[in-house]
């Protein structure tokens, strides 16, 4: 059994009707790498990587045949073999990792007949509680209202948890955004037990990050105050943690297993959010939740750029134990599932993933990642030059 070629086809989506943004960055487009490995008896495994557009951005078609031509003709199955061989390649970044041991998994599982959770060891639930995550800030006369506008279409869409954005507006605002949000949901549940995050990109100082996080703690239900600080101010992270009443979330710019040990040896984290891409993808975030568990600390993966990672993520979740009990509230992760516009992304699977009425998405039991790419979805957004 061998590979005989692996293909990048680069999907583009830049004629969205506004631009929207979290603290760091506006988005006026996506973009979305879709990797195909092909075996010679007829099986194909699917990874992804993907990026935003900026305002203004036009940016070059890329061609990634070179770095990809090493798996030709090689066994799919030998896969630390794979990584290796690719990681070594000129150009190669932790994102392309991720997508090769993405397609070599869901290859596994097909070869194997089981999904990607058997072929891990057996799924400990057959759906994951999401949360709806919201890019928030967009250029209009009244921002509030659009957020609150978000988050009812998205409750009504079935989600029962919620990550808003936070850092790009004053403080005060952001505060206002948050109670609105706060109202809204205690309007639609009758009580406000539904869990909101609040995610600030890593835009406050360290003053910044405690004023805010002052009005946090008086909030009602506030699941995790994720990035306050720069990535690199671990010291800053334990301070919050040790001096607010509001779990803090961070890791996810952390490219290894060894960057998370840091955060978690540092007890600067009540909850680490590793980024599926920018780890390498499912092979080194099995070592990361096994830090977790070690650590008894939870693992909350984080994915924004496509819906292949995402579903690669319900497999990884369904392996985590949950913690507690359900009486006291929150005692599994939650999965990002974000939300914005990017229509490459919501059309590509042949299948669409909703959540349930208790706000959960079904773990796919089909063999590898579980899941068909629409071919049409492909032609219809490939980049062109």
């Amino acid at each position: 059994m061998k590979i005989t070629r692996a293909t990048v086809y680069s999907l583009k989506c830049d004629d969205f009707d506004f631009a929207y943004a979290d603290a760091s960055a506006w988005k006026s487009g996506r973009i979305l790498h879709l990797l195909e490995i092909e075996l010679d008896n007829g099986l194909s495994g699917w990874g992804e990587w993907g990026w935003y557009i900026g305002l203004g951005e036009v940016p070059p078609v890329p061609d990634f045949t070179p770095a990809f031509a090493c798996l030709t003709d090689k066994d799919p199955l030998a896969q630390a073999d794979r990584f290796r061989e690719f990681a070594v390649q000129p150009g190669t970044t932790n994102f392309m990792l991720a997508a090769v041991d993405m397609a070599l998994w869901d290859l596994r599982g097909k070869i194997a007949g089981l999904s990607l959770s058997q072929l891990l060891g057996g799924a400990l639930r057959p759906d994951i509680p999401v949360y709806a995550s919201l890019q928030n800030y967009r250029d209009i006369d009244d921002p509030q209202a659009w957020v609150v506008e978000l988050v009812e279409q998205h409750y009504d869409a079935g989600f029962r948890a919620f990550k808003m954005k936070i850092g790009g507006a004053a403080i005060a605002d952001d505060c206002a955004y948050i109670q609105a949000v706060r109202d809204c949901l205690g309007a639609r549940d009758g009580g406000s037990r539904i869990p909101l995050a609040v995610d600030a990109n890593q835009t406050y100082t360290r003053s910044e990050a405690r004023q805010m996080g002052r009005f946090l703690e008086q909030a009602n239900n506030i699941a995790w105050f994720e990035e306050p600080l720069i990535r690199a101010d671990i010291s800053g992270y334990r301070s919050l943690r040790q001096t607010l009443d509001v779990p803090i979330a961070g890791a996810e710019g952390c490219g290894t297993a060894g960057d998370v040990d840091g955060y978690l040896r540092a007890e600067a984290l009540d909850v680490i959010q590793p980024d599926l891409l920018a780890v390498g993808g499912i092979t080194p975030m099995l070592d990361i939740c096994a830090l977790g568990r070690l650590y008894h600390v939870p693992v909350y993966v984080h994915c924004f750029f496509g819906c292949i990672e995402r579903i690669a993520a319900l497999h990884l979740m369904a392996l985590q134990p949950t913690w507690g009990s359900p009486l006291r509230g929150l005692h599994e992760a939650l999965l990002e599932w974000e939300t914005s516009c990017f229509p490459a992304r919501d059309a590509l699977l042949t299948e669409t993933f909703h959540p349930n009425d208790q706000g959960r998405i079904a773990v796919p039991t089909g063999p590898g990642l579980g899941v068909a790419i629409c071919r049409e979805c492909i032609e219809a957004y490939l980049w062109r030059s």
